[in-house]
């Protein structure tokens, strides 16, 4: 099964209301693309300490994200980075003294298509409560289990997987929620396009260069 997205507008924004996400978690989808574009994806990496016990939702795990990470002065040991290397993903590797316990953390890869595309996303997580992967603001996998994926792509529960969407020319986000009690581990992040293979997200890829402003 395919799905195909259009680009957001107020349809979108209440029927992801009616999904039960909130103003603010919405707003929070739209992301501060550069007017000048990028030559491949923008990798960010944002955490704040976990005081939440099992989301029973997208939602739910989105909102508690998002309160944790929204700060203006991050607790020792959480913080904010960019991500240099997809395929190595993890809070005390980021943040200078970052906790490896306690995590509720936010990875975002803001990316660019040249054209309509249908694509594929993945996650080789460590996310040991709940994770979820949202393109544009809908989420499109959510997990309440101990997921470790140890580097292993093959592994069925470790590594989250979003079925087929259709993206239409222009500029995309594609984000993985995540809660982890303990004790993080490096995660990976991959896109592929349909009769392609599968791919870390790179700051310098043509394929997800950002596009500029119109």
């Amino acid at each position: 099964m395919k799905l195909a997205f259009k680009p957001v507008g107020l349809k979108l924004l209440a029927a992801l209301t009616l999904c039960g996400l909130s103003a603010a978690s919405i707003a929070q989808a739209k992301y501060p693309f550069p007017p000048q574009g990028a030559p491949g994806a923008i990798m960010t990496f944002r955490s704040g300490p976990l005081q939440v016990g099992t989301p029973s939702s997208a939602a739910a795990l989105i909102e508690a994200v998002h309160a944790a990470v929204n700060v203006s002065t991050p607790a020792q040991g959480y913080g904010s980075a960019v991500i240099t290397n997809s395929a190595s993903v993890q809070n005390q590797a980021l943040i200078p003294n970052g906790s490896a316990q306690n995590i509720a953390e936010l990875s975002t890869f803001a990316f660019g298509l040249a054209q309509t595309t249908t694509m594929q996303f993945r996650a080789g997580l460590d996310t040991g409560m709940a994770s979820s992967l949202v393109v544009d603001g809908r989420p499109l996998t959510f997990v309440t289990a101990n997921q470790w994926w140890d580097g292993n792509w093959n592994d069925s529960v470790g590594v989250s997987t979003t079925q087929a969407v259709t993206l239409p020319a222009g500029n995309h986000v594609f984000q993985v929620y995540g809660l982890e009690p303990c004790c993080s581990g490096a995660q990976s992040f991959q896109y592929m396009t349909a009769g392609g293979q599968w791919t870390n997200f790179s700051a310098v890829d043509s394929k997800l260069a950002v596009r500029p402003a119109q």
